[in-house]
């Protein structure tokens, strides 16, 4: 018994582009790396901000918080304490830009958000780049 096979035609056809082509969705490609940089800043601000929230709860109910008054002691207790990578404009961004949240007591009448602005900006005059 024998066996044909037959094989398409395989002519290649060669297509010249012109670099206009190639290069007009790099834009676009920019912009999606641009949108996931910024995205994963954002989770790494998220994150940050709930540990450091965690660390002046923390440092308030252990009565420290008012002995940290100094850009060296706060980021000695900040870097002991949480990530030994942050800096200290890093985290000037973060409160200068009211992004970190603050424990309120209970029985304080300073509605939330004028709180969070003064402890916020408490920090960053502390933490303020030189």
């Amino acid at each position: 018994m024998s066996q044909t096979t037959s094989q398409p035609n395989m002519s290649q056809t060669t297509e010249v582009l012109n670099s206009e082509d190639i290069y007009d969705d790099m834009p676009v490609l920019e912009r999606i790396n641009e949108t996931a940089e910024m995205r994963a800043d954002e989770e790494k601000d998220k994150k940050t901000c709930i540990q450091l929230q965690h660390l002046f709860h923390m440092a308030m109910l252990m009565g420290t918080l008012p002995y940290l008054k100094t850009k060296e002691k706060m980021m000695n207790y900040l870097n002991g304490s949480g990530d030994p990578d942050w800096t200290a404009g890093y985290i000037w961004s973060l409160a200068y830009s009211n992004k970190i949240d603050w424990v309120k007591g209970y029985g304080d009448p300073t509605p939330y958000e004028k709180y969070k602005k003064d402890m916020n900006q408490a920090l960053a005059k502390y933490l303020h780049p030189e």
